[in-house]
């Protein structure tokens, strides 16, 4: 057992199974009830992240909590010191549970908008200083990718996803419901496509300051008690990237196109630190190719990969809120 492995204090009886904890990732969760204390037991997919990455997540987690930012999850060592447990072709990791709720979307107030801009702030400002992976200056890694998934697109990917579309290639739960939103995200995605490929080719040699970045943060990794942020969660695309992408992943999934908050929000992050030219200069092209990227690559776990959720329709919700976010970018017409 998975848990035999850690100090006596950190084992228990008492274990809730959560599922996937409303996320998409495929990692499954239980709350665990020890004498440390709660603890958050997450088991990795089989597919990632590899054993190099997770230990170089890890690294940084630790360096960034022992600097005071303390509202992420640290994983607890195992009796022979490791960060985690492999056991039947899965990492394990075992954590502090951390209080809160990730209830964003049910109280979205520009107060709770400014404290997790904040501490994302905070969060880069810690990630900056990590021993061994220390800021440098170069071109986005993920602008790069984005601009090669978006060519690939364009030769072929996009036919090929429309090929599979089908009623029978998803869930019946939301087939119907999500094929006329799949032909509506190809049409959108092929009216924006060559326009958000000019934005990452503006972008994709300008230096750029790179850090550790988490690279997956969205509303629901945010955890709050009342206006408080007390944890962000889920580290497990964390690599050197430039902390840009964070602050316009963030937005997007907060504050969708609402300009006034995007612009109090950005002010909030700014509060703890700056945003320089050429960062602001790449935002938008973070935000765009995130949106289209997204939705298209639903479309393509779904109806290609025949991937399964537990939760259907927060799989569909997920896709209304790309569909509504690509068409207020086809409403905007030039987006460069």
């Amino acid at each position: 057992m998975v848990l035999s492995r850690y100090p006596g204090d950190c084992r228990s009886h008492d274990a809730q199974f959560l599922g996937a904890a409303g996320g998409f990732s495929g990692a499954r969760f239980w709350r665990i009830v020890a004498p440390r204390g709660d603890l958050c037991l997450r088991r990795w997919p089989a597919e990632h992240p590899a054993v190099s990455r997770l230990i170089e997540i890890h690294h940084v987690l630790q360096r960034v909590y022992r600097q005071g930012f303390r509202v992420i999850p640290v994983p607890v060592r195992t009796l022979d010191g490791a960060t985690f447990v492999k056991q039947a072709g899965h990492l394990h990791e075992l954590t502090p549970w951390l209080a809160g709720e990730a209830n964003f979307d049910a109280h979205p107030t520009d107060n709770r908008l400014r404290a997790a801009m904040v501490a994302t702030a905070r969060f880069h400002v810690s990630a900056a200083t990590v021993a061994g992976v220390e800021p440098k200056t170069g071109f986005s890694p993920g602008v790069i990718e984005r601009r090669r998934q978006v060519i690939a697109l364009r030769s072929g990917g996009l036919h090929r996803i429309s090929a599979a579309i089908a009623p029978a290639a998803v869930s019946s739960e939301i087939a119907s419901d999500l094929e006329p939103l799949a032909r509506e995200i190809l049409f959108l995605v092929s009216t924006l496509i060559s326009k958000v490929e000019a934005e990452l080719r503006a972008c994709e040699t300008i230096p750029l300051t790179l850090q550790p970045s988490i690279r997956d943060l969205r509303g629901e990794h945010i955890l709050f008690e009342g206006d408080r942020v007390t944890g962000i969660v889920d580290f497990g695309s964390m690599r050197v990237e430039s902390p840009v992408g964070d602050v316009a992943r963030l937005l997007g999934s907060l504050v969708g196109d609402d300009s006034p908050r995007r612009q109090t929000g950005l002010e909030a992050y700014e509060s703890v630190r700056s945003l320089g030219d050429r960062e602001r200069k790449v935002l938008p092209a973070f935000d765009h190719s995130e949106v289209l990227l997204s939705a298209i690559n639903w479309l393509d776990w779904l109806y290609r990969q025949g991937r399964q959720f537990d939760t259907w329709q927060a799989v569909l919700s997920r896709i209304r809120c790309l569909t509504a976010r690509l068409r207020n970018l086809a409403e905007q017409g030039d987006i460069t």
